[in-house]
């Protein structure tokens, strides 16, 4: 009995280290993975615009700067915590993914709508009547941000080479959009046209990935 007990015990040992040494690796992983996407997103930033800076006015990214004085503080309640609130919930339901996705979706369409019909007093404000027709464009960021519930899976998953590729991705194909969108002269709307094709592309490939069950790392 005694020789049983202590080959129990050593195996749930051996478990535990191997856990221990998998929880390790997956902490490291996701460290080095989440500086890449954070040092890569820099650096593209960084490229993009000495690029536009020679492609666009100063003017151009004064307006695009007071729109975000605007909807940066509206982002800090947008999402509520709620993708938060999936990876730490011990085993959410469908109906919870549900739940956050729909009031994740409604809450973008009410953010956009309030933007646009602040627009004009924006405008006002800072006496620049363009902002009058660029803030609605912005504000489709908010529309378009429906990749909460699927970010929250990727976490779950501990997916975090996956969401470094598809930030990255999706940040490589918006900075692209914008000195495009330079060069065919639409000028402040060129600052617009990234981030909006960037926010859509990243609830795309978070949808298409975090979908999956499986943990890669």
């Amino acid at each position: 009995m005694a020789s049983r007990d202590t080959r129990e015990q050593a195996a749930a040992a051996s478990v535990q280290i191997d856990t221990s040494g998998s929880m390790k690796g997956v902490v490291v992983s996701g460290a080095k993975w989440a500086s890449f996407s954070k040092l890569g997103a820099q650096g593209l930033q960084f490229l993009a615009g000495l690029v536009l800076a020679r492609l666009l006015a100063p003017e151009d990214f004064g307006l695009l700067a007071s729109i975000y004085v605007v909807t940066g503080f509206a982002t800090l309640f947008f999402e509520m915590g709620l993708g938060a609130a999936l990876v730490h919930q011990r085993s959410p339901s469908e109906r919870d993914l549900s739940t956050v996705f729909w009031i994740n979706a409604l809450s973008g369409v009410a953010y956009a709508l309030l933007m646009w019909a602040i627009s004009p007093l924006v405008a006002d404000f800072f006496d620049a009547p363009r902002l009058t027709s660029i803030m609605p464009f912005v504000a489709l960021t908010f529309t378009l941000s429906l990749g909460v519930v699927h970010n929250a899976l990727l976490q779950r998953q501990l997916r975090f080479k996956v969401m470094a590729v598809v930030g990255l991705s999706s940040a490589l194909a918006g900075h692209l959009a914008t000195v495009v969108a330079a060069l065919l002269g639409l000028g402040a709307f060129a600052l617009v046209v990234g981030p909006v094709f960037t926010t859509a592309l990243r609830a795309t490939g978070s949808r298409r990935t975090g979908q999956g069950g499986s943990s890669t790392r």
